[in-house]
């Protein structure tokens, strides 16, 4: 995948509440993922950082849709001109929508921003997609948890855990996949033994 800088990943005021109940009734709310908005571009790399216990593991769930978000919107793998359309518009709404009042042009703009940004939502944003479209996303969006005996089996070798989505997601054929997996191990510093 070309490193073209474009922005691949818009995540937009996402939210993950729990309510803790106490078997009968809802006694408060754990607000585990809120408010989180950010950008980020094809080939860059991000690292969230936190205790024990601060959201890091659910913030990905909810980006990936595996856990279903309460509020706000994740886009991904958009057209460029479209993802930025998508920000820009996102940026405004919710700007005006922190003022504590709006004059009439600014009401103006706001609700039709908000009917933008309803239609960006129900179209694009994968928050708000069903299990059975996102399938298509999943295959480009793909965690690492953050055990490692729950995410790499110890019984495979590097190589063969490398290969193992290429066969089951690509149409690349045994040859090319075989000199991905080659390619993929010497860049990370393992070398490669042949079979």
């Amino acid at each position: 995948m070309a490193e073209d800088g474009n922005i691949i990943l818009y995540v937009s005021h996402l939210k993950k509440y729990f309510d803790i109940n106490n078997g009968l009734r809802k006694t408060g709310t754990v607000k585990a993922v809120d408010d989180v908005t950010f950008t980020l571009r094809r080939g860059e790399t991000l690292g969230i950082v936190g205790e024990t216990g601060c959201g890091k593991t659910t913030l990905g769930r909810t980006i990936l849709h595996l856990t279903n978000p309460t509020d706000g919107d994740v886009y991904f793998d958009l057209p460029q001109e479209l993802m930025e359309e998508i920000i820009a518009t996102d940026r405004r709404f919710h700007d005006l929508a922190s003022q504590p009042s709006r004059s009439q042009e600014e009401e103006n703009e706001f609700q039709e921003l908000r009917r933008k940004i309803d239609r960006f939502r129900s179209e694009y944003s994968l928050t708000r997609k069903s299990q059975r479209k996102l399938k298509e996303y999943r295959k480009k969006m793909q965690p690492v948890f953050q055990d490692p005996f729950s995410s790499l089996d110890p019984r495979k070798l590097i190589k063969d855990i490398i290969a193992e989505p290429m066969k089951l997601l690509t149409d690349y054929s045994d040859d090319e996949i075989l000199e991905k997996e080659k390619a993929l191990v010497e860049e990370i510093g393992l070398g490669y033994l042949e079979p």
